[in-house]
């Protein structure tokens, strides 16, 4: 069985003369998947072969067979679509265990399962016209998302917003994650209750004949996540700012997170309770 997939970004410091290879050692290839699980959506999954630093293309994997399972019934085998994309026609419920069993010629069949918690209701939220400055003394809004916590197991969460950026994080949940994502766990929350405090921005900027800076309406989503949902963000996350590190960086060697027997990959998702429209 292969592991944890590493990603090892290296900064090379070298003169501006000097002449820089591009022919890179031969790597084994291996499969790669890539997919979701979300509440009441199909599951998809991408499969492609891993490739090298320079590879300019992905060689997706068209000629596989994808068994799914359902609390450990076979349900269906999930329908080739186009370029390594495969689709079931089955939608996902909550707290049933999800398995695919991808067979490729030539591999070792590949296993992955998934079971998505039940959505944590929101039961209010309380948006804030001016939350604050940052440091150029631009305004930015925020809003009070409360939401029910089951205090029975450790959870995951996520929020999203239909319009902006989240910005200026200053929750404890979030500070004590220790990365700017709006993606945390309940480790901390000792209530059945917590009440997230998120700053953000607008998407786009109206001003209307009195000169005052419209807010358009939006929604709020809290996505109960899985555990390998939560992991792979946060390390997805790492993995993308290191890959522009500046030059007094040193070299990250970093495992990304993985739950595919037999190959690199993800099964991950979500279920999401919606707030009701929130208008300014």
């Amino acid at each position: 069985m292969r592991g944890k997939i590493t990603f090892i970004l290296i900064l090379f410091l070298c003169s501006c003369t000097e002449l820089v290879t591009n022919s890179f050692p031969e790597f084994e290839k291996v499969p790669t998947v890539n997919a979701s699980c979300i509440a009441g959506k199909p599951i998809t999954v991408k499969l492609s072969w891993t490739g090298g630093l320079d590879s300019l293309q992905l060689e997706w994997i068209n000629n596989a067979a994808i068994d799914l399972f359902a609390d450990g019934t076979f349900i269906e085998q999930l329908t080739f679509d186009s370029a390594g994309f495969y689709t079931s026609e089955t939608i996902v419920e909550v707290e049933k265990e999800y398995e695919c069993r991808i067979i490729i010629p030539g591999e070792d069949t590949l296993v992955c399962s998934q079971t998505l918690p039940a959505p944590s209701p929101v039961l209010n939220v309380e948006h804030i016209n001016i939350n604050g400055r940052d440091e150029a003394g631009n305004v930015f809004h925020g809003f009070e998302l409360t939401f029910k916590n089951d205090l029975t197991q450790t959870r995951y969460y996520e929020v999203t917003t239909s319009d902006g950026f989240f910005v200026n994080f200053s929750d404890p949940l979030i500070l004590n994650e220790g990365l700017p994502l709006a993606l945390f766990s309940n480790e901390q929350i000792t209530d059945s209750v917590y009440t997230l405090t998120l700053n953000y921005r607008t998407n786009y900027i109206r001003i209307n004949q009195n000169g005052y800076h419209v807010l358009n309406p939006f929604v709020i989503t809290l996505r109960s996540v899985t555990y390998d949902y939560y992991q792979y963000q946060k390390q997805a996350y790492i993995y993308e700012h290191g890959k522009y590190a500046d030059i007094n960086s040193s070299t990250v060697a970093m495992p990304f997170h993985s739950n595919i027997d037999n190959a690199y990959g993800i099964f991950a998702g979500y279920s999401a309770s919606v707030s009701d429209t929130i208008t300014p």
